[in-house]
């Protein structure tokens, strides 16, 4: 089991510009080949995602390369709220580690 803390739902309100807050998930997509797994992160100001990546797995590379991609298109802001669910990805430690090191 993960030792990670669940976190406080900090999305109180809608946020009032860009890069204030973010959300993020995994949405499943049925192929002829199998599952894919379709990983996007959303600006919830402007409602709009910002980034995305696929994988055959849904593993916790594909969410942090979802994550890099995010930061280097917006220039690398700073003090954003990243809303996810709890899922094993989003609170292993290589994925804190990422966002820490942000």
């Amino acid at each position: 089991l993960s030792d990670h803390i669940n976190r406080k739902n900090l999305i109180q309100t809608e946020p009032t510009k860009k890069n204030k807050v973010w959300s993020t998930d995994i949405t499943y997509i049925p192929t002829q080949q199998g599952w894919a797994y379709l990983s996007t992160i959303m600006d919830r100001y402007t409602k709009k995602v910002i980034a995305w990546d696929l994988g055959k797995r849904m593993t916790v590379e594909l969410v942090q390369r979802t994550l890099n991609k995010a930061i280097k298109s917006q220039d690398y802001p700073e003090a954003v709220i990243l809303h996810s669910d709890q899922g094993s990805q989003y609170t292993s430690l290589e994925y804190e580690e990422l966002l820490k090191y942000y």
